[in-house]
């Protein structure tokens, strides 16, 4: 089975038990995000070693207790402290691929709290936490840029308003469970993490004043 394949077999599951991954056994010395990037589940399924399989680390996850709720759910409304200290880089990249800044701003914010640094525990870089075989086709060289974070994150979510029509939820759904789980569907996966992610996205956009 091509590796695809198996990423498609396994992302229904892996959302439902996504909420309940503990920390990374990976140690890092940058800081590390537990975030829900579409991208993370191509390095999840890539990432079995020593001989474990991936099937056999979702089923030692499904049986460890709950962590504190749902990954990445927004306590607050509020852009980080340092969001404006990007607002060039987001302005450029929304004018060149015609999106939103208020949206891509919100994205960010979900995905890595405007840390240029933010790591996953999966390997997913930076802003918009990208994976290293997703950024590469990006065009994206050094995940850890603002710049060239920002530009292939915004450039990657453009893809995926074309795809779904210009539909934000759609999209968003898409840049998190991947785009065969929105056509699957037929919009929104009804995967606890998926939902909460474009829920938390939407709101945080809709809070600056961005519309639906």
């Amino acid at each position: 089975m091509s590796a695809l394949d198996r990423i498609s077999a396994i992302q229904s599951r892996m959302q439902e038990i996504q909420s309940k991954f503990g920390p990374s056994p990976v140690q890092s010395s940058l800081p590390v995000y537990q975030v829900g990037s579409s991208n993370q589940i191509q390095g999840l399924a890539n990432s079995g070693s020593q001989g474990v399989s991936f099937e056999q680390i979702l089923a030692t996850k499904m049986n460890e207790p709950s962590s504190a709720g749902a990954a990445g759910n927004v306590k607050n409304l509020s852009l980080s402290s340092n969001a404006a200290d990007y607002d060039g880089i987001v302005n450029e990249a929304a004018q060149k691929y015609g999106v939103d800044p208020k949206f891509i701003k919100a994205i960010i914010q979900q995905e890595s709290g405007f840390n240029p640094n933010a790591t996953s525990w999966v390997g997913a870089m930076g802003m918009m936490q990208l994976m290293p075989e997703t950024a590469a086709e990006l065009g994206v060289k050094n995940g850890y840029d603002p710049r060239e974070n920002i530009m292939g994150g915004v450039k990657y979510i453009k893809q995926q308003l074309d795809t779904f029509g210009g539909d934000k939820r759609k999209a968003l759904a898409a840049y998190n469970a991947g785009a065969g789980n929105v056509m699957k569907y037929g919009g929104v996966p009804p995967f606890e993490e998926t939902q909460n992610y474009v829920s938390n996205i939407m709101s945080m956009y809709q809070a600056q004043g961005g519309v639906e």
